[in-house]
């Protein structure tokens, strides 16, 4: 790992000097490279802060990634290197700006990354890192920094490779290159300038993922070896974000496992008939008939199935034949709690298989009806029959909440001879005024008369509106109040996390050789506030810690410099909710940290609950605590679960400072309630042996506890903890987010 971070985050370029005028990697690299994505500065995007600031930092880290990184080191030693960090991520962070960071990849770890540079950037990058070359006398000079890392730069552009002799072959490289390569050139005629990312990805990946494939993997094998290329744009377009995603195949390998890519092609048609009012979600899409019959010959290919296995039925094979034409899935919001499901197909080619559907649905709801003595009403409006009955028969008892407990079903064919079933209380009388008199989904599609393979819509806003109603509803209900208090915090936090959403839209395209998937994500980036840098880390460690960081908000602090030792561990926290800072936009990470605060920060980095009516009793047994102040319920949850005693005079001392015994304390007991008195996380190689930490000592065990977890550490040439003073708020940060690491590793490993 340590050597990709190197390689990946270094500017890596390769280029010989009789290739000097070469404008990017991709015009150097060979034509057999796997993986190749752009970065591009140059274009306003919410990577921008990742590529120009976090990268060189990381590369900045990274230098310093070795052996004894871990160990303790002296106040002078980490101010040294601090100072050449920031230097080095200068350095790369100039050459970042306005340019465009290139990474060509074949796996398993043979990475090239580059950017172009200046003669200035160059040698101020070489004087930053202080490296050496390893000739002379060569000409381009070679330098090394580590033992894994080598450089130079020929032309304008920058080189390096884990090894010189690696280094030396790319050098003399004469391959094809990536630019020539036709699969390259199809993909990319897709990208363009304004792109924040492109990736493209060759088929050799699945090819060598699924060579060996066992017999129950040939379906994906059959798919797989059909395609020729992959590619991925991304960019930020005046209304939130555009992707799009690219596939590439081979029509005759396509044939030849059953793959019929153009079969469902189509015009949208159906939206045109359907209710504008409150939608949250919209799919369009035509012969699924095909679609089965493709599924069924790849699961044939596996050799899993015979025919006989996968035969439909006569009458089911007629019935089939409706899902020729367009078909369209519609969910929107009404009167009930429930949303309202309509499904309509355009059967004007089958119209008697339609009607007889809809003979036989109607016989079939009135026998139903009748035998289970369910009273109902019927109507028919538009040649569409309408069944309303009341779900209440069905539970005497009635535990039915209002809401669910009536329901509407309708079905019919109309005069377009669509085949429709609708659960929309309004379907008979709104049939026909078109989806596109909605301003969300109109403003989605600019131009639907076109040929497509697929549409799909959704409306974040209502949809956020009809959870918000289910959480209202839920608070009315005949719960505990611990449980209504519960809904009430998580009514508010969805609340925050949803104001920023409006709606997603997709456009499905297919040819012969080439599909393409096109989303528009529409926010306000601002209100949203969102940290994609975080987004991006959390991506390639934790799909868990991605998911909490993208639906908070996050709050920058004015006083939180990101080359801060305490900065990325601020930063987390915050994105947790752990932590929120001042009214001003301050941290104030120097400040001293209350033992109420300390204790309030631990609640909540393990999701603590700590609700006021649950725990209101427990909070007046210490004398300076009042059920009025902030942290009441938090010390009444502490003191619950044996995280704190207080003193001899039953006070608790809540504003005063606490101390870094204290503090630890606190932490190890609270990390046994979680996981238990036996809990092991991982665990150091070496022993604590602090010289001012005594056997003898009330917190012996927590400091040595907390120092084989690797979440404390104290000062390594004098070996002491300093027990009694005081901890700070980047300290308190620190340990806390230590902590969520160690225990989310252990959740893993559970």
């Amino acid at each position: 790992m340590k050597k990709i971070i190197l390689t990946a985050a270094a500017l890596s370029l390769f280029l010989v000097s009789n290739l000097a005028s070469a404008s990017s990697l991709k015009d150097i690299i060979p034509a057999i490279t796997e993986i190749y994505f752009e970065l591009n500065s140059t274009a306003k995007n919410p990577l921008q802060d990742y590529l120009i600031t976090q990268i060189p930092q990381k590369f900045a880290d990274s230098i310093f990634l070795d052996t004894d990184y871990e160990l303790e080191k002296s106040g002078t030693q980490l101010k040294e290197e601090e100072n050449k960090k920031t230097a080095i991520s200068k350095a790369y962070s100039d050459i970042l700006t306005n340019n465009t960071l290139s990474l060509g990849l074949n796996l398993p770890g043979d990475i090239q990354v580059g950017a172009k540079v200046t003669d200035i950037q160059y040698q101020n990058f070489i004087d930053a890192l202080g490296a050496k070359a390893t000739v002379e006398s060569e000409n381009p000079k070679i330098y090394l920094t580590r033992e894994d890392f080598f450089f130079t730069k020929s032309g304008d552009v920058f080189i390096s490779a884990p090894t010189k002799e690696k280094l030396l072959s790319t050098l003399n490289n004469t391959e094809d290159k990536l630019s020539t390569n036709p699969d390259y050139k199809n993909i990319s005629s897709e990208f363009n300038a304004e792109d924040t990312l492109t990736l493209y990805i060759s088929n050799s990946i699945f090819n060598n993922l699924f060579k060996d494939s066992p017999e129950n993997l040939k379906l994906v094998t059959g798919i797989t070896e059909s395609f020729k290329a992959f590619g991925h744009t991304l960019k930020k377009t005046t209304t939130g974000i555009n992707s799009k995603t690219i596939i590439t195949f081979d029509p005759e390998k396509a044939k030849k496992n059953g793959i019929n890519s153009t079969a469902g092609n189509f015009t949208p048609l159906l939206y045109k008939y359907l209710p504008s009012e409150n939608p949250i979600f919209y799919a369009e899409f035509s012969n699924l008939k095909s679609t089965i019959t493709t599924a069924t010959n790849l699961a044939l290919k596996t050799g899993e199935f015979s025919a006989s296995d996968l035969e439909i039925p006569t009458e089911i094979e007629t019935y089939l034949s409706i899902l020729e034409k367009e078909i369209a899935i519609y969910v929107q919001k009404d009167t009930q709690i429930l949303p309202a499901i309509t499904i309509i197909l355009n059967t004007s080619s089958h119209k008697n298989i339609a009607k007889e559907i809809i003979a036989k649905l109607t016989i079939a709801l009135e026998d139903e009806l009748k035998s289970k003595n369910i009273e109902h009403q019927q109507a028919t409006n538009k040649n569409l029959t309408t069944f309303t009955f009341d779900l209440n028969k069905l539970d005497p008892a009635g535990q039915i909440p209002d809401g669910i407990n009536k329901i509407s079903l309708t079905f019919g064919t109309t005069a377009e001879d669509y085949l429709i079933f609708s659960t929309y209380s309004k379907i008979s009388s709104k049939y026909g005024e078109g989806l596109t008199k909605n301003s969300g989904f109109k403003n989605a599609f600019s131009n639907l008369n076109q040929t497509v393979s697929g549409i799909s819509y959704l409306n974040i806003e209502n949809l956020a509106d009809w959870y918000d109603k289910i959480l209202d509803t839920a608070s009315q209900t005949n719960t505990s109040e611990f449980t209504k208090k519960q809904i009430e915090t998580n009514h508010n936090l969805f609340k925050q996390a949803k104001k920023p959403w409006h709606d997603l839209s997709m456009i499905y395209k297919t040819t012969e050789t080439k599909s393409s998937t096109e989303i528009n994500l529409n926010f306000d980036i601002d209100a949203l506030n969102l940290d994609y840098i975080e987004v991006i880390d959390d991506l390639f460690s934790s799909s868990r810690k991605a998911s909490k960081s993208f639906m908070k908000s996050r709050q920058t602090f004015n006083d939180t410099p990101p080359d801060g030792w305490y900065y990325n561990d601020i930063r987390e926290l915050n994105a947790r909710g752990v932590i929120n800072g001042y009214e001003d936009k301050t941290f104030k990470p120097n400040s001293n940290i209350s033992r109420a605060e300390f204790l309030t920060m631990i609640l909540k980095a393990f999701n603590e609950n700590y609700s006021e009516t649950y725990y209101a009793g427990t909070a007046s047994s210490f004398t300076d605590v009042s059920q009025d102040d902030w942290f009441a319920n938090a010390v009444a949850k502490g003191t619950n679960d044996g995280l704190i005693k207080g003193y001899d005079d039953n006070s608790f001392h809540p504003n005063s400072p606490i101390s870094r015994a204290e503090a630890v304390s606190i932490l190890h007991k609270a990390i046994k309630f979680r996981f238990g008195e036996d809990v092991k996380l991982s665990r150091r190689s070496d022993t604590g042996n602090f010289s001012d930490v005594n056997y003898n000592d009330w917190y012996y065990n927590d400091v040595l506890s907390l120092y084989d977890y690797s979440i404390i550490d104290g000062e390594k040439d004098s070996y002491n903890f300093f027990p009694n003073r005081n901890l700070n708020r980047a300290e308190a940060s620190k340990i806390i987010n230590k902590t969520l690491e160690a225990v989310e590793t252990f959740d893993d490993m559970d």
